[in-house]
Parts: structure tokens; C-alpha cells; sequence
């Protein structure tokens, strides 16, 4: 789970700095590593699937989704008024840059810190 997360909020970070460089061959490989991302982020449901009781499941899961369509309506919401405001998509890059180095980054950090904790005391027992 620990090199899943590293990769995820990484390739998020790497993604968002190539695609908001002034270079198109630089945004071509970003948009590559961010749809190789999609293409495989599937693993967070089994994730969540592997830490929550089966009798939570199912609503953990469906709350998690709708979060999910609520943050995305929110953002491309703020997407849209940003780029129609500045002009350039360039701009919402470099935003969403800037949130995965400052909020994905740290939160991915503390959870993998986290999961090596909760395997430390595991093996402990």
C-alpha cells in the first residue's frame, strides 16, 4: 500500500509541474503520466475495500464516492473560472501543482508513516 501511495500522490505532483511548463513536449509527458495514473488508480477502492469492516463497507464506499463527485463538480467548476479569468489552462496546472506539493504530498507522507507504524506494531506482536 506504501509504494501505491507514494506513487499516486507523486505522479500527481510530477504530472501537475510538467503540465504547467510554458513547453508543449513537456505537457504531452505530463498528460502521458496523468493518464497513466487514472489508468491505474484503481487500487484505492481496494484499499479502502482491505481496511474497512465488512459492515461499514458499503456505506464508507458510497460516501466516498459521492465526496468524490462533489469535490470533481467543485473543481472543475473553479477550473473553468480560472482559465476563462487568466486565459490559459497553463494557469490551473500550475494551481493544482501547487495543491499536490502542499496538501498531497504532506498527506501522503503522514499516511505512509502511518501504515509503517501500524506494520511495526504488527510485527511486534
Amino acid at each position: 500500500d506504501i509504494e501505491r501511495i507514494v506513487y499516486i500522490a507523486g505522479g500527481a505532483a510530477v504530472a501537475y509541474v510538467v503540465m504547467s511548463m510554458q513547453s508543449a513536449p513537456l505537457f504531452l509527458l505530463g498528460y502521458l503520466l496523468w493518464c497513466c495514473l487514472n489508468a491505474t488508480s484503481s487500487f484505492i477502492r481496494i484499499m479502502l475495500h482491505d481496511r474497512i469492516p465488512g459492515s461499514h463497507r458499503a456505506t464508507v464506499i458510497s460516501n466516498f464516492k459521492a465526496f468524490a463527485t462533489l469535490l470533481g463538480i467543485g473543481a472543475s467548476t473553479a477550473t473553468g473560472l480560472l482559465v476563462q479569468a487568466v486565459g490559459t489552462p497553463r494557469s490551473a496546472y500550475a494551481v493544482f501543482a501547487a495543491i499536490a506539493c502542499f496538501v498531497l504530498l504532506p498527506c501522503a507522507y503522514w499516511l505512509t508513516t502511518r501504515l509503517k507504524n501500524e506494520a511495526s506494531d504488527l510485527e511486534a506482536l
